[in-house]
């Protein structure tokens, strides 16, 4: 994904993500209590068990530039199957009584921060910003994973608390 953005990222002048943290967040928390994170499992352990098994595909085919979150990233197009996904599991951490973010699921990928808006002065920028096209490119998930996200001065630390694979083993035939 880095090499199909290159270019974008360089014109955006915002804060690049390292490829290392490209993710698809299908729930928001913010901050959750040590004490908490073994009910957190549980309930992304239950949405797994309860889910038919299978792999979650999905194609990023446009950039976009987020104003208000001041962000340039990849946007994969609607998926049913996977907004399902992350619907039921915002449902059971709601549930949970976990306060995750309820607007709509949309799959994106963040590729720069703090990326700052065209001005009058930067025409190769306010291109970019009205030409925020890629070639679109699959990306296949085979499991999903509970994250802890810490702020460093260098930038956000990614560590998986606990992973499961969205696609169940088949049975050996006997």
């Amino acid at each position: 994904m880095a090499s199909a953005t290159a270019e974008a990222l360089r014109l955006s002048r915002g804060r690049a993500v390292p490829p290392a943290n490209f993710h698809v967040t299908l729930a928001f928390l913010g901050s959750v209590a040590a004490e908490r994170i073994a009910a957190l499992v549980a309930v992304a352990a239950a949405i797994r068990a309860a889910d038919p098994g299978h792999s979650l595909r999905l194609v990023f085919d446009r950039i976009e530039y987020w104003k208000k979150a001041e962000l340039l990233c990849v946007v994969a197009r609607a998926e049913p199957h996977i907004a399902a996904f992350a619907d039921r599991l915002r449902e059971q951490l709601a549930s949970a009584c976990f306060a995750p973010d309820l607007k709509p699921f949309r799959a994106h990928v963040t590729l720069a921060r703090k990326v700052p808006p065209p001005s009058a002065s930067s025409s190769s920028r306010t291109w970019l910003y009205s030409h925020l096209e890629m070639a679109p490119l699959e990306w296949t998930f085979t499991r999903f994973a509970l994250f802890e996200s810490r702020t460093l001065p260098t930038g956000p630390l990614y560590s998986v608390i606990e992973s499961w694979p969205l696609v169940k083993r088949e049975r050996a035939a006997s």
